[in-house]
């Protein structure tokens, strides 16, 4: 029994350490959200960089790294789409740091 109930007081911790941490990264991820958009001249400015790095993100990004993520472990003959599944995360994720220093430089430095 009290082997049982050091395991159930391990995983309480672990879950209180995790709930910290989410509630820290919410907390960083809001304050930031509501500092970018106080010191932001505009909402243009806002919807074009959310536009050029979250573009990437959903058509590309995300849908490679599931892939990925799902595929990894299958061994056979299906090895060559998961190189291109990376050759094109690599590039995706390139791209969306350019495009995004790119806006960012139009609207701030131009």
């Amino acid at each position: 029994r009290s082997e049982i109930n050091d395991n159930s007081e391990e995983s309480n911790n672990s879950g209180t350490n995790t709930q910290s941490g989410h509630i820290l990264g919410t907390f960083a991820i809001a304050s930031s959200c509501y500092i970018a958009a106080v010191y932001a001249p505009g909402v243009g400015i806002v919807w074009s960089i959310c536009g050029s790095s979250m573009a990437f993100m959903i058509a590309f990004i995300l849908p490679c790294a599931c892939y990925i993520k799902l595929r990894c472990r299958k061994v056979g003959h299906g090895n060559y789409r998961i190189v291109a599944s990376w050759l094109l995360l690599i590039f995706s994720i390139i791209g969306a740091t350019a495009c995004s220093a790119q806006t960012i430089w139009r609207l701030f430095f131009m």
